[in-house]
């Protein structure tokens, strides 16, 4: 950054470099880590065998593409990576592609969901 930084990010710099000095926030070897921490699923087959009936509540976190979406399932905290089955949608490089994309983006992202789960993935 040049010299000529603007006065609230100056303001911004010294803040930091007294909690650094202070150890605090961030800097405080002993405070506790509060950041958001998702559990993975070691055995994926008997994750699957043992929730493939019910329907699972879960949070849409992303959608990577038309079909695809990272989800996070909330009674377990387990994100999963999700594909949508029996939808058929316009190839990604199509002119439409990033149209069904956003379509998926508006009505699910962020939004709580249901999902059953019907398949995995080959290891």
């Amino acid at each position: 950054m040049s010299n000529n930084r603007i006065p609230y990010v100056q303001n911004l710099v010294v803040l930091q470099n007294k909690a650094k000095a202070a150890m605090a926030g961030r800097w405080d070897p002993n405070a506790k880590n509060t950041a958001k921490k998702y559990n993975s699923i070691d055995d994926v087959e008997s994750f699957f065998k043992k929730n493939s009936i019910t329907r699972i509540k879960a949070v849409v976190e992303s959608v990577i593409d038309r079909t695809t979406m990272k989800r996070l399932l909330l009674y377990e905290r387990n994100m999963i990576l999700f594909y949508l089955s029996l939808i058929r949608c316009p190839p990604e490089d199509s002119d439409l592609g990033d149209e069904a994309k956003f379509f998926v983006e508006v009505r699910l992202l962020q939004k709580d969901v249901e999902v059953t789960l019907e398949g995995v993935l080959g290891k």
